[in-house]
């Protein structure tokens, strides 16, 4: 009998899986067996599967702030300015890279499936609404910083729905998390590398890394917004299947999604509104926990009360990330105020010059137009010569773009005299002259034009007059016919509107109109409708002249049978018959009867 036959394989029965096959599946089975199950749990059906899930969200965290801490360090290595940044970030201490680690591989593992699917949709919404209302730059530095958590998340969703029902579930794993543990340590050694060598490579031209950084690394968030694109988009869809599949019925998926598409877009374009006019790091932690509050009161209309531990679980999670990317964030926070204070500077403006003590940080203003000199002293009212100062003294040159400019060289000789600050430069009193009639401009008003000082009188002269009134352009200038004019002088014949740089139309006397005047006055109309033939807007239109009259292309047609007639001497051309317009065929009807002429 068979009972009696043990491990015995019986005819035509199925064969043993291979050696190999069998033991790896029985170690797993094994090791799971040992550890206790938690059903509330998001990734997998025991913590071997939530733990390898949870690390590579961990390991995708941290590639994304290694990358950031890279291409910001360049971009305040590259400014004069921001050294002080520069040091914030080499200064970071490299030891908690690898708790940052630890600390959201565990937030990872013991955080609910739907907690973590939310902060998914989440956060798509929330980047949606910041790409739409919020300017490049600094923003978008701010934003890559502000989804790391949610990257994470994102990454453990997409693995727990691509690893459903695998038939090597924890092999996958293994190998994911092997993939992404080797990213991370390339990242944190390129990071190491670059705060310890990058400055002095990339002058050296010694080190390949390094050169390669110096032509690509304002390219990192173009590589990392289209990364995290793919990402998001692949999460948003493994969200929404793990929110749906764990409902019962369908009412409760309806009375989840509802307010979550209008709760969740209200709310979010609330936080967008206050973060971008109160952009500090106190607003950002504020903006975390109206968020998790908006999560709790979702998740409470579907009566899961263990949902609130994994709420709390998740604030923790972002709260430590927004906390270990505070250095981070105070940096794009620092670029954004200097993006924004910035104003556009005028290349001819006037601008008064001052006299300053040596050494002071003086810059003149810029002003709009002239304005009326002060009071200044005589020369023999000018302050006693200052003594040298203990140091070497600044060396100054400009290039003259005349022969006659004088260049302002103190490499080999002191500045005793009170210096003229102008331009952000230095000069001495008597250097400071207009570069084209050698005129001092200390004291004086001055034009700027292509790096140079010119008195008033010379920057007039390098002015157009205006076509129409003969004064001289200040400020903006119109271009049209070959002349040039003021805004205001460059107006419509019949309703004086300035036409600035719309189209615009001549009459036969070159007299300049809009082109509604010019179409009410002078467009032909149609013998067939009585209305004015005007093209529409961005589209040509042809009009049709026939036996002295003009005609739409629509409205040229037999007057008889009203088909559209060809404008061309084709056979579906016009054979006029007295002053009707007629096809062929009703040419031919009429002159056989002539009856029909006056139907």
């Amino acid at each position: 009998m068979s009972s009696g036959r043990k491990g015995n394989r019986e005819p035509g029965g199925p064969a043993p899986p291979p050696f190999c096959s069998h033991l790896g599946m029985d170690m797993f089975s094994l090791l799971s067996s040992w550890l206790p199950s938690c059903p509330s749990l998001a990734w997998g059906s025991n913590l071997v599967d939530s733990l390898l899930q949870g690390l590579v969200g961990a390991c995708a965290v941290s590639v994304l702030c290694g990358l950031m801490k890279i291409y910001l360090y360049i971009q305040c290595l590259n400014d004069p300015e921001r050294q002080k940044e520069k040091e914030a970030i080499r200064q970071q201490w490299g030891l908690l890279d690898q708790l940052h680690l630890l600390v959201l591989t565990g937030t990872f593992m013991v955080m609910g499936s739907r907690v973590a699917a939310l902060v998914v949709l989440e956060f798509s919404l929330r980047a949606v609404s910041s790409i739409l209302s919020l300017d490049k730059g600094g923003h978008s530095s701010q934003l890559y910083l502000l989804c790391q958590y949610s990257l994470g998340c994102g990454i453990s969703c997409s693995l727990s729905y691509l690893q459903e029902e695998a038939a090597h579930r924890t092999w996958n794993l293994l190998l994911s998390v092997g993939l992404a543990t080797l990213l991370t340590v390339y990242v944190w050694r390129l990071a190491r590398h670059v705060f310890a060598m990058y400055e002095l490579h990339c002058k050296e031209h010694y080190c390949g890394v390094c050169l390669f950084l110096l032509t690509a690394w304002h390219g990192i968030p173009r590589l990392l917004c289209n990364t995290l694109k793919v990402t998001f988009l692949v999460a948003d869809l493994a969200a929404v299947a793990l929110i749906n599949r764990d409902f019962l019925t369908t009412s409760e998926a309806v009375r989840f999604w509802t307010p979550l598409t209008i709760c969740y877009t209200l709310l979010v374009i609330y936080m967008q509104e206050e973060q971008r006019q109160n952009p500090t790091e106190q607003m950002a932690f504020q903006t975390v926990f109206v968020r998790m509050g908006g999560l709790l009161i979702l998740l409470m209309t579907v009566g899961r009360w263990m949902d609130i531990v994994n709420i709390l679980v998740s604030l923790v999670g972002e709260l430590w990330c927004l906390v270990r990317a505070g250095v981070l964030l105070e940096v794009c926070r620092k670029q954004v105020t200097m993006l924004s204070d910035k104003v556009e500077k005028r290349m001819a403006s006037s601008v008064f010059i001052t006299l300053a003590s040596p050494g002071r940080d003086l810059y003149a203003k810029a002003e709009a137009g002239p304005q009326k000199a002060p009071f200044l002293p005589y020369k023999n009212q000018l302050p006693k010569e200052a003594g040298t100062p203990g140091g070497p003294l600044p060396s100054l040159t400009t290039e003259g773009t005349n022969p006659g400019a004088r260049a302002t060289t103190s490499t080999a000789q002191e500045i005793r005299a009170c210096p003229a600050e102008a331009m952000k430069k230095q000069y001495h009193a008597e250097c400071f002259t207009c570069r084209t009639c050698q005129h001092a401009l200390v004291g004086q008003h001055y034009y700027q034009k292509d790096g140079r000082p010119l008195c008033v009188a010379c920057y007039q002269n390098t002015l157009e007059k205006c076509a129409m009134c003969q004064a001289l352009i200040l400020t903006q200038i119109v271009r049209a016919m070959g002349n040039s004019y003021h805004p205001e002088c460059f107006t419509c014949a019949a309703c004086a509107r300035a036409i600035g740089d719309e189209t615009f139309a001549l009459d036969d006397s070159n007299q300049v109109y809009c082109l509604d005047d010019f179409y009410r006055k002078f467009a032909s109309v149609c013998g067939a409708c009585g209305k004015p033939i005007i093209p529409s807007e961005g589209m040509d239109l042809y009009k049709i002249e026939c036996m002295g009259r003009n005609f739409h292309e629509d409205c040229y047609r037999c007057e008889r049978c009203h088909i559209l007639l060809s404008p061309e001497p084709t056979e579906e051309g016009c054979y006029p018959l007295g002053s009707r317009l007629l096809c062929k065929f009703c040419h031919i009807q009429q002159t056989k009867t002539p009856a029909l002429l006056n139907p």
